[in-house]
C-alpha cells in the first residue's frame, strides 16, 4: 500500500532517490532465475565494501522497489546506500 500512495502522489520519488548514489543502479530482469543472480551481484558487491541497496523483500514491480526504499530511507530523506541492485519483472521495464 505505501508504494502505491507514493507512486501516485510523487511518481518522480523513485528517480528522485536513486540518482543520489553515487555508482548508479543495476536492474536485473528476465523470465527466471531474478532473485538468484540479484543475490549474487549483490554479495559481489558487499565483498567489494559497497553499501548495497536491494529489494530483497519478493516484490519485483515499481511498487514494490518505492515500498522497499521506504523502509530504508531516514525520516529526513538520508538514503545511506552506494549502488542499488534492483529485481523488477520484466513487465516493468
Amino acid at each position: 500500500m505505501p508504494g502505491l500512495v507514493i507512486e501516485r502522489t510523487n511518481p518522480k520519488f523513485i528517480r528522485k532517490v536513486l540518482e543520489r548514489l553515487p555508482y548508479g543502479v543495476v536492474v536485473i530482469s528476465g523470465t527466471n532465475g531474478k532473485t538468484t543472480t540479484t543475490k549474487i551481484v549483490t554479495e559481489l558487491l558487499h565483498k567489494q565494501g559497497l553499501k548495497v541497496f536491494t529489494n530483497d523483500t519478493g516484490s519485483n514491480f515499481v511498487r514494490g522497489v518505492i515500498s522497499a526504499i521506504i523502509k530504508n530511507i531516514s525520516i529526513t530523506g538520508k538514503f545511506d546506500y552506494d549502488i542499488a541492485v534492483l529485481e523488477l519483472d520484466e513487465a516493468q521495464i
